[in-house]
């Protein structure tokens, strides 16, 4: 069945705050700017060329003045003295200038300096002769501080070459052995700069090539983390287990689809659950649990079709947004119901045939609510619905149900109140001998006198304290209550009276995690113990765990009896009626009622009666009624009756009056 369109896991909005990818993006361009700079810049830094620009300066100023203090002394021939000292002077003001911040990144001033240096040497090679050639050498280390090692090389050679032809045309003889002295001296400066330079610039590759690694170590990073950011949303965002979207990304993705969709075309969204799966999970493993659950993913993409919005949004349950479709809510509700009773197939596993029980809640945008969250929220209060309707039909969100919602809300948070302020009260209602027709035992069942709703029955907050784990604390308060009660009935009325009291599932796993704790309590009383009597549901066999029968084969061997409660109705399993210490089977109303013209239940009624003899059980019938169904129970040999036929429950001091009028045996 397909709806409409397809709707897609929407991307997430990134978040403001600086993450870990950001970072390595920024420090990819770091390592990049630094590489760019290197592979252009291996000679020294502005800075450090012009403090060696000034050192140099001071050189050649004092070679000057020492120069015209010889011209002074001696008459040597030097006949533009000063010529060194104004080259020392500009160099010096070069150098001064590449010390500020705001040249640091300007060549200007080295394009001047390169200019002064060799107009100065020339010219002082014209006019002073050889000598002037003193300046070369400093001229070459100048060079090779502010120029790459490669331009220096060619740079110094060029100044030679330029230098040898002037030589030999202005200077004599002297004047040319004099600069070929310096040109040596000159061409030595100019290998061990090369020499220095070009193990700077090794080093400087060598930078350069850790540099690029760590620039490709950055990309790797950060693609690497782009892919773990994306996994990491897809894992928010779906279930593990079944590739579904999970609640967040449900409500993510339909407040996406929701936006997008025209008022005139109507959404339904339902919320599944399939009730009592709990309890098969206890009893299959692991592997069963995911072939179960995989089957059951297939068939609700079967039924609802690729165009739908599918989650799973709990251990059993999940939520769908079907596509549109141009259908009134009849016919919708119509598929949905057919929706459910595919699900509702039994599926089949190694160990077990499980009989899945989905309940559906429906709700409908924009009518119910233009708001994802909201729209949400209304198909659980309608789901919430479904569970208590009889025949399992999926349930339609309505306003009321809203109100209604709220007050099961408030009524749960009472619970708690209603345990500290003693409100509620134990009723116990007759078991009777069908043999005999004597007073056996009783049943102890609870009630609420809330101050504002008035007399509450179980049936309307028990759901709500099982829902919220309050359950526990009320059980513990009626296993108070009814000791106490029952030890004052033995030592007033029969030492041989019996109670029989519910304990669900969850308070049995409470047990045997506080065995010890349980056991003194029982104990402390000081009653017969075979005068209780722990009811439980057949729901508990699916969770029976061999700590649970250990525990309750502990109550046995004590003398406490245990009986299975509203057996039939549930999940049989007859192989675990053998495993447990049972002293009775209680048949549930739903086989009573009708009893006398069915001849269907009165077959199961008999059908229960004999298996429990066979296995040394007694039988309960609950819920007699008329005269009629107790007759027929006496003929299939039940053993004990209990319903409004004998007496409805009462209050403890009315039922102590009753007891005493019907004369209880002394031996059961």
């Amino acid at each position: 069945m397909a709806y409409g369109t397809e709707i897609g896991i929407p991307s997430l909005t990134p978040t403001p705050r600086k993450d870990v990818g950001t970072i390595l993006r920024e420090t990819q361009g770091a390592l990049q700017q630094l590489e760019t700079a290197n592979r252009s810049q291996t000679q020294m830094p502005l800075r450090l060329v012009g403090w060696s620009a000034i050192l140099i300066a001071a050189l050649l100023i004092l070679q000057s003045l020492a120069a015209m203090a010889d011209l002074f002394g001696s008459g040597h021939h030097l006949r533009v003295p000063e010529l060194g000292t104004i080259n020392g002077t500009l160099i010096l003001l070069c150098g001064l200038a590449m010390l500020p911040e705001r040249n640091q990144n300007s060549t200007a001033v080295k394009i001047a300096m390169l200019s002064i240096c060799i107009l100065t040497t020339i010219g002082a090679i014209i006019l002073n002769g050889a000598v002037s050639a003193l300046f070369l050498t400093s001229m070459f280390v100048l060079v090779h501080i502010m120029l790459t090692p490669y331009r220096a090389l060619w740079f110094s050679i060029g100044t030679l070459l330029l230098i040898i032809p002037i030589s030999n045309y202005f200077l004599d003889y002297e004047g040319q052995y004099l600069i070929t002295r310096f040109v040596i001296g000159g061409l030595v400066t100019l290998i061990i700069m090369q020499v220095l330079m070009r193990f700077i610039s090794g080093t400087n590759s060598k930078i350069i090539t850790v540099t690029e690694n760590l620039s490709k170590l950055a990309l790797q990073l950060d693609e690497e983390l782009l892919q773990s950011n994306q996994a990491r949303d897809t894992a928010t965002m779906t279930d593990t287990t079944t590739g579904l979207l999970n609640s967040f990304g449900f409500e993510t993705a339909i407040r996406q689809a929701l936006s997008e969709q025209p008022y005139s075309r109507r959404r339904f969204l339902l919320a599944l659950n399939f009730q009592r799966l709990e309890e098969f999970n206890a009893i299959m493993s692991a592997n069963e649990r995911t072939f179960i659950l995989q089957c059951l993913v297939a068939r609700i993409r079967d039924m609802v079709g690729a165009d739908a919005l599918i989650a799973r949004t709990g251990r059993d349950d999940f939520s769908i947004l079907l596509a549109h479709a141009e259908v009134d809510d009849s016919q919708m509700m119509h598929s949905i119901r057919t929706i459910q009773d595919v699900l509702r197939r039994p599926l089949l596993s190694t160990s077990s045939t499980i009989l899945p029980s989905p309940a559906i809640g429906v709700s409908v945008w924009p009518e119910d609510s233009e708001d994802a969250t909201e729209l949400l929220n209304r198909a659980e209060v309608a789901l919430q619905r479904a569970y208590g309707v009889k025949e399992g039909l999926p349930v339609r969100y309505q306003k009321h149900m809203h109100d209604e919602h709220i007050d099961q809300r408030t009524l749960s948070t009472d619970i708690t109140a209603a345990i500290n302020l003693d409100e509620f009260e134990m009723y116990y209602q007759p078991i009777l001998d069908l043999q005999t027709g004597k007073l056996r035992k009783a049943e102890a069942l609870i009630r609420w006198n809330h101050p504002t709703r008035g007399f509450l029955m179980p049936a309307r907050f028990i759901p709500l304290a099982e829902a919220s784990g309050q359950i526990i604390p009320i059980t513990d308060w009626v296993l108070d209550h009814v000791l106490i009660q029952l030890r004052n009935f033995i030592e007033n009325i029969s030492p041989d009276f019996q109670i029989s009291i519910n304990m669900p599932a969850a308070y049995l796993e409470y047990c045997v995690e506080n065995e010890a704790k349980m056991l003194g309590r029982l104990l402390a009383m000081q009653i017969p113990p075979r005068a209780l009597i722990v009811e439980i549901t057949e729901g508990s066999l699916l969770n029976m765990t061999p700590e649970l029968l250990r525990f309750l084969g502990i109550l046995e061997s004590i003398g406490f009896q245990l009986a299975m409660d509203d057996f039939g109705v549930g999940f049989s399993n007859l192989s675990q009626l053998e495993r447990l210490p049972l002293s009775y089977l209680k048949i549930d109303k739903s086989f009573v009622d009708g009893i006398e013209g069915s001849m269907q239940k009165l077959a199961i009624c008999r059908a229960i009666v004999r298996i429990g003899h066979e296995l040394g059980i007694r039988v309960v019938a609950e819920g007699i009624e008329s005269t009629g169904q107790e007759k027929l129970l006496h003929e299939a040999g039940c053993d004990f009756g209990q319903g409004y036929l004998f007496a409805q429950p009462m209050p403890a001091e009315d039922f102590a009056s009753f007891i005493t009028d019907h004369s209880p045996l002394k031996n059961p």
